[in-house]
Parts: C-alpha cells; sequence; structure tokens
C-alpha cells in the first residue's frame, strides 16, 4: 500500500470496475453491488471474499466509521452517483447497503427515451 493511502482506499483500489469510475452503473443489479461490497471488505479485511455474509452487520468485522465512510465513498465514485456518507449507519449489512444503493441509483437514472 502507497505511504498516505488508508486500509480503505486501498481496498477500494481495483475494484471500481475496469476504468469505469465516474460512469454510472444504470444496469447494476442488487446482486452486482453485494459482490462489489464482498470484494471490497474482503480485500480490507485480507480475508477470502467466501468468509464474508452479506447477512452479517458490518460491525461485526471490525468496520469503524471512517472505513465506512470510505467504503461508502468508493462505492458511490463505482457507481457514479452521490451516496450519504452516513449511509451504513442506517444498513447494517451489505444486503441492506446493496439494496439501497441499488434504489437510489434507479432515482438517478434518467428515464428511457421515448
Amino acid at each position: 500500500m502507497e505511504q498516505g493511502t488508508t486500509a480503505a482506499e486501498g481496498a477500494g483500489a481495483g475494484l471500481s470496475g475496469g476504468g469505469q469510475e465516474g460512469r454510472a452503473r444504470a444496469g447494476a443489479s442488487e446482486e452486482q453491488v453485494r459482490e462489489w461490497l464482498v470484494a471490497y471488505l474482503a480485500r480490507l479485511l485480507d480475508i477470502d471474499p467466501r468468509e464474508v455474509d452479506p447477512a452479517t452487520p458490518l460491525e461485526r468485522y471490525g468496520l469503524d466509521s471512517a472505513a465506512a465512510v470510505a467504503l461508502t465513498g468508493d462505492l458511490a465514485r463505482w457507481l457514479g452517483i452521490d451516496l450519504e456518507p452516513d449511509l451504513i449507519r442506517g444498513r447494517p449489512t451489505i444486503d441492506g447497503v446493496a439494496r439501497h444503493a441499488v434504489q437510489e441509483l434507479g432515482r438517478r437514472q434518467p428515464p428511457p427515451a421515448a
């Protein structure tokens, strides 16, 4: 990890989707967001992604408030939308965060052209 890089920033590096940062993922499903979150947390904690249970409260993985805010920011960049920094506080599991993020993504997508 580069000097001056937080663990959360390092964990998010390379998970953003192959150079597509900043582009809204209009078709991102809840499952895709969940997979991104599982990979992010696994990399942050240096564990196998199979050890991450999307239904387990994130605090049980030792995710502190600074790491939660960093995760939310990295997820927002990956999705290409703004998310509230305290997103995880009200949605303490990966499943809850993924569900909310996809709902927010849907609200920010332009309607299909007629």
